[in-house]
């Protein structure tokens, strides 16, 4: 939910109201005498939609389609994404309804009736159970339009965004410990959730709330039916004690105020990437963990035996060479690490920039953050090895799906016995939804091409000597820029390519000024 301001309203919604919400779409549908053969359902908000809608309309054909939303320049590229794509042919020659929950500024479910419009349905019909009147994009089907904004909680994502909520108000609270009732008081105050209007929705479950929170070590009891952030605490008692000129500044350090509320990009409603880079009524995409510290749970005592074990596997990245160099028949190629190094230094050197750009379009970045999500960025290719992205999609072996199962189960490994915080920078890049996970993907495909110029410089690579096969359709190390450019997704990332670029084609030509 970063992004939003402070204060907004939620509406809390129950199982058999957005049933209803399926069976009125399902009406409207049948009114226009469409008939589907397929249904895509856009994950994971159109989930409990879509299949529902199968029951109502009597189909046994659902599939699942979904997109990501990337921050960067007001170009195409920084539409929706497609990240899992439907199996091949699943919707040629068919009619197709597409279900989603919400419509927020309705970008993603025009971005999926683009993508399945290109694979040669016969008619594709979209349907959403609710639709703001800041959407953009005007479904075929509709069952209820709502005035103004709210941020919607769905039965499905209750838990989640609640517990977001709920760690929101207490971060804005001057009080340390909280009871039902002052929690209740401030979800009232701060999002308009009435706790009667709670309780006849979702009744009974606000305690569940609190337990999961305190199992993600989110809480933890303050006393009897009390209860206090984990970390916020042990801030504001060393702000309390600490008396020097920098006490303030300090604490806000360790405290990392970024933290508002964050968790996985799917806003349930809004996990289709269905959303804008600014305010309120264009709600910008969650970021889970937005604000980490690495001082989670901090640890007294020396460093335990599964500690320096995960260490010791994590420093093997040093010795990993990247293999793209390699098959390029590079002399002496960068070591994953180094290339790590580089990403985060690129994130540093450029945060002044980043910020600007992402600060215009209504999102906050952390520059300290991206730094940390740069260094764990490859950390799993410590155990993967390295798996270069190539630009004929038919020679990427294995397939990315696969890929990214290996590098989790890595990652379990590496970061198992590690403060939560490590694995959860790696997550958040991963999902590639925060400001600093985008902006560091940028810096990650500009630092490769920056090391591309350097190796053309100094003529260090000899294809005869690596994989002749490997690069048949390019010249020199022309691959790896053609594979950085359309993945960027910021005016910034553009211009330094661009730049970048130049000068590596100068060097091919004997030009280059250095």
């Amino acid at each position: 939910m970063s992004g939003l301001p402070e204060d907004f309203d939620c509406t809390i919604t129950d199982w058999e109201y957005v049933y209803s919400l399926c069976r009125t779409v399902s009406e409207e549908v049948r009114a226009a005498d469409f008939r589907p053969d397929i249904i895509v359902a856009l994950a994971r908000g159109g989930w409990f939609g879509g299949r529902c809608m199968c029951d109502f309309l009597g189909l046994d054909d659902l599939t699942s389609l979904k997109l990501e939303h990337y921050v960067g320049a007001a170009e195409k590229s920084d539409e929706p994404q497609i990240r899992y794509p439907m199996p091949e042919g699943s919707v040629e020659n068919k009619n197709v309804l597409i279900v989603d929950d919400i419509a927020d500024t309705g970008e993603s479910i025009q971005r999926a009736k683009e993508h399945i419009t290109g694979r040669d349905p016969t008619r594709v019909r979209t349907a959403t159970l609710q639709l703001l009147d800041t959407s953009q994009f005007e479904p075929d089907f509709t069952g209820e339009r709502l005035e103004g904004w709210t941020w919607v909680v769905y039965p499905w994502n209750f838990i989640e965004d609640m517990a977001d909520l709920i760690e929101g108000v207490m971060q804005k609270a001057e009080e340390d410990t909280f009871e039902r009732d002052a929690i209740q008081q401030s979800l009232s105050r701060h999002h308009d959730i009435d706790r009667i209007e709670m309780e006849i929705a979702q009744p009974g479950r606000l305690e569940e709330v609190l337990t999961e929170m305190e199992q993600r070590g989110v809480i933890e009891s303050g006393g009897e039916n009390a209860w206090r952030l984990a970390d916020w605490t042990r801030v504001m008692s060393d702000h309390n004690s600490d008396s020097g000129p920098n006490a303030d500044q300090e604490a806000a350090d360790r405290a990392d105020s970024d933290t508002s509320v964050g968790t996985d990009t799917d806003n349930s409603k809004r996990d289709s990437s269905d959303v804008a880079d600014v305010g309120p009524g264009e709600s910008s995409r969650r970021e889970q963990d937005a604000g980490d510290s690495l001082n989670d749970t901090p640890k007294s005592g020396p460093a335990s035996s599964a500690e320096i074990t995960a260490l010791i596997d994590a420093v093997q990245l040093k010795d990993e060479c990247r293999t793209g160099w390699q098959l390029r028949g590079v002399s002496e190629p960068e070591s994953v690490a180094a290339h790590s190094w580089g990403v985060a230094y690129l994130c540093m050197v450029f945060a002044d920039r980043a910020t600007a750009d992402f600060a215009a379009r209504g999102r906050k970045l952390d520059p300290d953050r991206a730094v940390r999500l740069a260094i764990v960025h490859d950390l799993a290719e410590a155990q993967t090895g390295d798996i270069p992205t190539r630009a004929d999609t038919t020679a990427q072996t294995p397939a990315p799906e696969q890929t990214h199962t290996a590098e989790k189960t890595a990652m379990d490994a590496l970061t198992g016995p590690l403060p939560d915080a490590v694995r959860r920078s790696w997550d958040d890049y991963e999902r590639r939804e925060s400001p600093e996970a985008v902006f560091v993907k940028e810096m990650d495909l500009v630092e490769m091409c920056l090391q591309a110029l350097v190796y053309e410089r100094e003529d260090r690579y000899d294809p005869v000597e690596g994989d002749p096969d490997a690069f048949q359709e390019y010249d020199a190390l022309d691959e790896f820029f053609a594979t950085a450019e359309p993945r960027l997704q910021t005016t910034l990332g553009h211009e330094l390519f661009g730049q970048i670029q130049d000068r590596y084609e100068a060097a091919r030509s004997h030009t280059d000024s250095q």
